[in-house]
Formats: structure tokens, C-alpha cells, sequence
């Protein structure tokens, strides 16, 4: 199989990053990389902003004589927490429970709450 890579750079919208971290995820799971092997290539896919968080955050635990990040699964810790806003996934809930159909097509609207339980962790009830 042969995918063309995402474009990892900081979004301008946090719903575009977190739908990008779960395509990145399942071409890792599709592909059958280790969390090793997947790191080295997101540093590859890595641009603008990511690849300078990644470059200084390298340097910075170098100066500080700490191991250096060598997983997937660090290295997007440290990207959630950069790019992240705070207060994103307590905003969820409440966007969940505002949300209306309005100008979208069932579909849309099922898509989006889908996304919202994805990303908030919500269990929905029986």
C-alpha cells in the first residue's frame, strides 16, 4: 500500500490536528509499524511549527543531559501539549450538548457528534 503522508505542521483548527493525529495512527496500525519506527517517520512528516518544536525540544533535553524522545507515542504527548489548548477537551461536553442540526445534513450532523464523543471520551448512555 502507498499513502501520501499528511502534512504535520501547527493547524488552525484543533479539530483538523486531532483528525490528523488519527489518520496518522491508522496508516501506523495499517502499516504495522512499532512505536519506534513510527516516530522516525513523523519527524520526517514534520514542518513549520512541529518541526521546531520537535528541533528545540531535541536540543533542550541534549543541554539538560536527558534521554532524547525516541516514540510516536512521546512525541505526541509533547505535541498535544503544545498545540493543544487547555481547555479543549472540557469545552467538548459543552459544545456537545449546544450543538444542533441546523444548516447541516444528517450525516454531518451525525459525523460531528460522533467526533465530539471521540475526542471527549464520552461513553453514550443506553
Amino acid at each position: 500500500m502507498r499513502f501520501d503522508h499528511p502534512k504535520f505542521e501547527r493547524p488552525l483548527n484543533l479539530d483538523h490536528y486531532l483528525e490528523l493525529i488519527q489518520t496518522i495512527e491508522r496508516i501506523f496500525v495499517t502499516k504495522g509499524y512499532a512505536d519506534e519506527k513510527a516516530f522516525k517517520i513523523v519527524v520526517l512528516w514534520l514542518k513549520k511549527n512541529a518541526s521546531l518544536l520537535h528541533e528545540n525540544t531535541k536540543r533542550q533535553r541534549a543541554t539538560d543531559e536527558r534521554s532524547r524522545i525516541k516514540t510516536w507515542a512521546k512525541l505526541k504527548k509533547l505535541m498535544h501539549k503544545k498545540f493543544l489548548i487547555d481547555n479543549y477537551k472540557h469545552d467538548l461536553p459543552l459544545r456537545l450538548s449546544s450543538s444542533n442540526q441546523e444548516r447541516m445534513s444528517v450525516e454531518e450532523y451525525i459525523h460531528e457528534f460522533d467526533q465530539f464523543q471521540i475526542c471527549s471520551g464520552l461513553e453514550e448512555e443506553e
